[in-house]
């Protein structure tokens, strides 16, 4: 699979709290060396070349596909996704395994796997969501 990572700079809270920081491992130096918003959208888009207009977010939860939406309109950033659908991988997890929906971590941990770097960044848990798709067969 192809990889993209890029740290956007918090707008509302820039300095980190050290719950934060302990939580997701990341610094304050990356966070005051990152980008803005639309910066990382462009090159995310940039990056996917003219595949953007068929891509749905697919996120583990229902939270961060709402989220990522809202602030690109926010902001009035061109949101890179197909607008108004998100798709919510612990729901089709919790069904297609017939359990309750659970956190990444309790899948993760269910499926004999560990993370590949620190819980709670977006490419660990991108890539320990798509590891758990394949073990319960979902790729």
């Amino acid at each position: 699979i192809k990889r993209f990572s890029i740290t956007v700079k918090p707008a509302h809270y820039p300095i980190l709290t050290d719950y934060c920081k302990e939580l997701t491992g990341i610094t304050q130096d990356e966070i005051d060396g990152s980008y803005e918003l639309e910066a990382a959208i462009t090159q995310f888009t940039n990056w996917l070349g003219d595949n953007t207009l068929s891509i749905i977010l697919g996120s583990w939860g229902a939270f961060d596909g709402r989220h990522m939406e809202k602030e690109c309109n926010t902001k009035g950033v061109k949101y890179p996704f197909i607008p108004g659908v998100a798709f919510n991988i612990k729901n089709h997890y919790a069904n297609k395994k017939g359990f309750k929906p659970a956190g990444l971590g309790k899948a993760v941990r269910g499926c004999k796997l560990e993370f590949k770097g620190k819980q709670h960044r977006a490419l660990t848990d991108a890539v320990a969501t798509y590891d758990v798709l394949k073990v319960v067969g979902l790729t």
